[in-house]
């Protein structure tokens, strides 16, 4: 699952499963798994979002309207509780 991608105008890194990802990000910020949501689009049992269940909360979503606005509830209910941003 690691490998990385040169394509001249399109370059990425792959760290592995999502959920090796969401464990790095954590390890970094010092959040647990409590603390930490993720967003994706994978509603089947295969995907590249599926281990990030095992790593945290997860929202599915369905485009790029639905992540915005699911972003906005969970900063409204941040601000509600008075958590930092």
């Amino acid at each position: 699952p690691f490998c990385t991608f040169n394509g001249g105008k399109d370059v990425f890194v792959d760290v592995g499963t999502k959920e090796i990802g969401i464990d790095v990000l954590r390890g970094l910020t010092g959040a647990d798994r409590a603390q930490t949501l993720h967003m994706g689009d994978q509603f089947t049992r295969t995907g590249n979002d599926l281990l990030a269940r095992r790593a945290c909360g997860t929202v599915w979503v369905d485009d790029p309207g639905e992540t915005l606005a699911s972003l906005k509830l969970v900063l409204e209910a941040m601000q509600h509780r008075g958590a930092p941003r």
